[in-house]
């Protein structure tokens, strides 16, 4: 039996993208791992409990506009977070790059 190659590409993308996030979390919290990857997986199962909640309620088209919505609210988080450690480290970040 062969495994297809969208399978294959899935499984990729998966583990890529949540060793990705996995060391972000860890390097936003240098302090705290374990709080930080317990708030991370909170988080994640809330959003899976509410995906499945809505499920049956919510039609294709408006979960994907609150997908979207969510997508963009949380790159503006993360800028935002961004600028705040660059500009409160401010001659670190300078000296080191």
């Amino acid at each position: 039996m062969l495994i297809g190659i969208d399978t294959v590409l899935c499984n990729v993308w998966f583990f890529s993208t949540a060793s990705f996030v996995s060391g972000l979390v860890n390097l936003s919290c240098p302090d705290d791992h374990d709080v930080a990857f317990q708030n991370f997986r909170m988080l994640q199962g809330l959003g899976a409990a509410l995906a499945f909640g809505l499920s049956a309620v919510v039609c294709i088209p408006v979960k994907l506009y609150i997908i979207i919505s969510l997508l963009i609210l949380s790159i503006i988080s993360y800028a935002l977070a961004e600028y705040r450690l660059r500009r409160e480290l401010g001659g670190l970040a300078d000296s080191v790059g």
